[in-house]
């Protein structure tokens, strides 16, 4: 087995959605080792090169498979040297020719390439593992959410990453979908026959949040807010985030509970300062932090509410209604409820079957959401043990990485039994 990562190694979501996983199909008997295409500038760029070295230097520690890193072309000048080929040379340097391989790719790109290198040799086989739809995000950060509405030289590029995918999602031997609503997307528009797809959520290791939520008392004393009413946000400031939408929530819920204090975890500090200092937002009801990954469990448990902003009060468009926000699980696995939009993936739904916040439509007026927001803020505050039990409960069971990696590893045991044995391949 080979996981397979194209230009993603400084991602922020890096630990959850690959290193942690990895280690734990390591650690229960799976044979795959990782290798991590990155660009150059990452290699040879001093401060980079450390960051690099950390991520990597910390994976290793724990992973005891192979951990490689293939340099990528600048963005500028993506034709400098042939990936694939670079690829073909160390599947040939680690693997025998003879012996079978499984790649299981993060992304299209990923896809693309180890598609070139199966298509010389017959012994691999290529997962897709499809974590999101590049094209519509893309369209969503240009400010478009209908292609059609794009200038043509937008149109152009949304247009050739969606081939992109398209063709990786139609070459793979199989793929892992991230939610149902993702699988029926692909199956819907870019005719992938339904028995070459599986669907695992982002999920978390629920005992990993356990000393968190037993800390929350001691957390909350320790920030000074352990007789407010925390409505934390986790996550970037970018457009797709709609950051701004979860501000002006705290305003409301500000308005319904005076003691309402606004705690964010963001590695994008700067920005977000911005959007609470426009919206008049005082220091005393605020505190914008960076933890590390492993800290942010500790931080989550000190909230009452979480805020997953994507997709807040516009309407649904594709990029949303196939998501699946990795925070989701993880505020769950805190014990905290959410705030979100009815147009996320699978969990829009699940938020309003489960009991597990408040899902809010974009038509909505302003007295429905305040109605809704008073609710939960008067059931959260009267009725804690209850939300945060609901709320691990289902973390511990419909989201918990043991469920999901399951499905991961069947899905090997799936592609490798399809594949010829020597015996086959001599007939």
């Amino acid at each position: 087995m080979l996981y397979l990562v194209y230009r993603e190694s400084l991602n922020p979501v890096f630990e959850s959605m690959v290193g942690r996983p990895l280690i734990t199909l390591r650690e229960n008997g799976v044979p795959i080792d990782l290798c991590v295409i990155t660009p150059v500038g990452h290699m040879i760029r001093p401060k980079l090169r450390r960051r690099i070295n950390v991520a990597m230097g910390a994976l290793r520690a724990r992973f005891d498979g192979r951990v490689s890193l293939l340099p990528s072309p600048p963005s500028r000048y993506r034709a400098m040297w042939d990936e694939a080929k670079q690829l073909r040379r160390h599947v040939r340097k680690h693997y025998a020719d003879d012996q079978r391989l499984i790649i299981h790719c993060r992304g299209p790109e990923a896809t693309n390439l180890a598609c070139d290198v199966r298509d010389a040799r017959p012994n691999t086989r290529v997962i897709y593992d499809v974590r999101g739809i590049n094209f519509a995000e893309h369209l969503y950060e240009f400010g478009y959410m209908d292609l059609d509405a794009a200038p043509a030289d937008v149109a152009s590029h949304i247009r050739a990453m969606c081939e992109g995918e398209q063709k990786a999602a139609t070459r793979a031997d199989h793929l892992l979908c991230v939610s149902r609503a993702m699988a029926d997307f692909l199956c819907d528009a870019w005719r992938v026959p339904r028995d070459r797809l599986d669907v695992v959520w982002n999920h978390v290791p629920p005992a990993m949040y356990d000393s968190a939520v037993l800390a929350r008392d001691a957390t909350r004393r320790s920030l000074g807010v352990a007789d407010r009413f925390v409505v934390g946000y986790c996550g970037s400031v970018y457009r797709r985030q709609r950051a701004e939408q979860g501000v002006r929530l705290f305003n409301a819920i500000r308005d319904i509970e005076p003691s309402a204090y606004y705690l964010a975890l963001t590695q994008n500090g700067d920005q977000l300062r911005r959007l609470l200092d426009d919206q008049g937002i005082g220091t005393d009801h605020v505190r914008v932090m960076t933890v590390p990954h492993h800290e942010t469990p500790r931080y989550l448990a000190a909230m009452d509410v979480g805020l997953i902003t994507t997709g807040l009060f516009e309407p649904a468009c594709l990029a949303n209604r196939v998501c699946c926000p990795v925070k989701f699980a993880e505020y769950l696995a805190a014990g905290v409820p959410v705030i979100m939009s009815e147009n996320i993936g699978d969990y829009s739904d699940m938020v309003a079957e489960a009991h597990l916040g408040v899902s809010l439509s974009d038509t909505a007026d302003g007295a429905a959401v305040n109605g809704r927001l008073k609710d939960l803020v008067a059931s959260c505050r009267s009725d804690r043990a209850a939300w945060r039990d609901r709320c691990r409960d289902i973390a511990s069971g419909r989201l918990a990485s043991a469920a999901h990696l399951s499905t991961v590893t069947t899905t090997y045991r799936r592609v490798a039994e399809a594949m010829p044995t020597d015996q086959d391949s001599e007939q």
